[in-house]
């Protein structure tokens, strides 16, 4: 464990990220596991809040490197995109981190993990995440990037559905969005709930399903 990295992870210290690339050998550097938790760079950061950190990462590293650190998981399972959808503090600072994340596969790089898709080991996708903890916008960001996939998908561990939990959590526009798409979506919920037990407790989203 590098605990100078960690540190700059953590800390956002931009100067000794552009200090160490070229001088360290990338793959052994960079990819290291920093943590108890097996959290690399883009897990510390994200979790940290430091998305200049983040932002410059994306910019001096090799794609590969980015590739692999976008694809390691920590103990729990996740990924950095199940990090940034999960932050509670701030609906900005996850947004920000997950539009960093998902530029970086939207920029015509070869695809060789789709991470969200990716289940961590309770369950969840980053889009389940997002939703649960209302962070709507980076839910419509992680949706956009596979509508016809996360529709169907449910979490691994109460069955939900995308579209259950949002109507669920008031997430109005993840649920139009599904609602007015033209692929199938899951209505699954927990023990055989679905989106319309809790339609009517939704602000808007009872006039939109006709109640």
């Amino acid at each position: 464990m590098d605990l100078e990295l960690k540190e700059a992870a953590c800390s956002g210290n931009v100067d000794f990220l552009r200090s160490v690339v070229g001088l360290k050998p990338i793959d052994e550097y960079f990819l290291t596991k920093l943590s108890p938790m097996d959290e690399n760079i883009f897990h510390l950061a994200t979790r940290c809040e430091q998305s200049e950190f983040l932002e410059l990462a994306t910019e001096i590293l090799p794609e590969q490197v980015q590739q692999k650190l976008h694809s390691q998981k920590d103990k729990n399972g996740c990924t950095p995109l199940h990090m940034a959808a999960g932050l509670k503090q701030s609906r900005q600072i996850s947004l920000k981190t997950v539009k960093l994340i998902l530029g970086f596969y939207k920029s015509g790089v070869p695809v060789t993990n789709k991470p969200w898709l990716e289940h961590n080991q309770n369950g969840y996708t980053p889009l389940h995440l997002a939703i649960e903890v209302v962070n709507e916008e980076s839910a419509m960001e992680i949706l956009s990037m596979d509508v016809e996939s996360l529709c169907m998908m449910v979490d691994k561990k109460e069955n939900d559905s995308a579209l259950f939990l949002a109507v669920k959590n008031g997430c109005n526009k993840v649920a139009e969005k599904i609602l007015l798409s033209s692929y199938s979506y899951s209505l699954r919920g927990k023990d055989g709930s679905t989106p319309l037990h809790f339609a009517p407790n939704s602000s808007g989203m009872s006039e939109f399903l006709g109640f």
